[in-house]
């Protein structure tokens, strides 16, 4: 009975363990999201910069 138990837990934390990495999978996974991130970065940093040209363009004017 002890072993039939252990082995139904065990099988339960597998499927448990696969949905999750299945799930992370479908929503892009971790390095996915990083990548987003850092894009989000660089385009915040983008048009900060052209806000600047801009100042700078309407203060030479």
């Amino acid at each position: 009975m002890n072993d039939l138990l252990v082995t139904l837990i065990g099988v339960a934390i597998a499927v448990y363990i696969q949905y999750w990495v299945i799930r992370l999978a479908v929503r892009g996974g971790i390095e996915d999201a990083a990548g987003r991130r850092r894009a989000r970065v660089e385009q915040e940093r983008l048009w900060q910069a052209i806000e600047a040209r801009r100042a700078t363009a309407a203060d030479e004017s």
